[in-house]
């Protein structure tokens, strides 16, 4: 695929992920949810290995898992109109999203990786897309490279509405410290060519164990 660096918008009447997650904090707020929950807000310091266990992730997870019928479908049907029509091949996408929240002063993601690496050990040929449920700008968003190795650092900004293509299977990435004074809540996933798929190369994720196989973390998507 050429040009997999690309930004793309997206129609909040057909595809309102911002309102589901505003239904899940009950709070319509979410860029100073912070403060309206402060009780949400971790009692430890957030690293790699806790940083997606806050109270914040506790609640959508929960929601996600029950299992969130209405989302999930929304999702799907976001996949199929939306992200299938950049290939030209049929794919498998990551069967749920993951939910990112940053909190001001601290990081979503605290270790710069490849999704690649030895911390996460995702299949080569994988390419990752970014949903912005709050504005993401400057330091409350991602941080790539160019080009894997090149270490030429830029903000990935995207608002309400857009997401972005991105090669985090293989570009350095991660977060700065988030100064904004506002909260920074996304969504990610990521997509596999049906031809970049090998049954026979199945790898587990280094942190949770899952196969990176069609019906565990990925999933065929219905035409």
């Amino acid at each position: 695929m050429k040009d997999i660096f690309k930004k793309f918008t997206y129609d909040l009447s057909k595809y309102n992920f911002r309102s589901y997650i505003e239904e899940v904090f009950q709070s319509s707020d979410l860029e100073n949810l912070h403060l309206k929950r402060p009780e949400l807000l971790p009692k430890k310091e957030l690293k790699f290995e806790n940083e997606s266990q806050t109270d914040f992730h506790s609640i959508f997870y929960q929601k996600l898992n029950s299992p969130w019928t209405e989302f999930i479908e929304t999702y799907k049907k976001f996949i199929k109109n939306e992200i299938a029509t950049h290939f030209n091949e049929e794919i498998i996408f990551q069967s749920l999203p993951s939910f990112r929240a940053q909190i001001p002063n601290d990081q979503a993601v605290h270790k710069w990786h490849t999704d690649s690496d030895h911390d996460h050990n995702h299949p080569l040929g994988e390419i990752n897309y970014c949903i912005a449920i709050t504005d993401m700008i400057e330091t409350s968003t991602i941080w790539i490279e160019s080009e894997p190795q090149k270490k030429d650092f830029k903000p990935m900004n995207i608002k309400l509405g857009e997401y972005h293509r991105f090669n985090g299977n293989q570009c350095l990435h991660g977060n700065k410290r988030n100064i904004t004074n506002k909260m920074r809540f996304s969504l990610d996933f990521r997509v596999l060519p049906r031809s970049k798929y090998s049954e026979s190369e199945i790898k587990l994720s280094a942190t949770a164990g899952r196969k990176f196989a069609v019906n565990h973390y990925y999933s065929e998507l219905k035409l």
